[in-house]
């Protein structure tokens, strides 16, 4: 299962919410994902490392 960042509006963004999202790299392809938590993500260095 792919995993991939998106902005989305916040009417979009509860978790669960399926979505039609398009690539960024050129091909115009549209994926469908699923907004989820953010537990594979962490910006602010919180999670302790090995």
């Amino acid at each position: 299962m792919p995993v991939a960042l998106a902005r989305v509006a916040v009417r979009h963004a509860d978790p669960g919410t399926e979505l039609l999202v398009q690539r960024s790299d050129g091909r115009r392809r549209t994926l469908a994902a699923t907004v989820t938590t953010l537990p594979f993500y962490d910006p602010g260095k919180q999670r302790p490392r090995a």
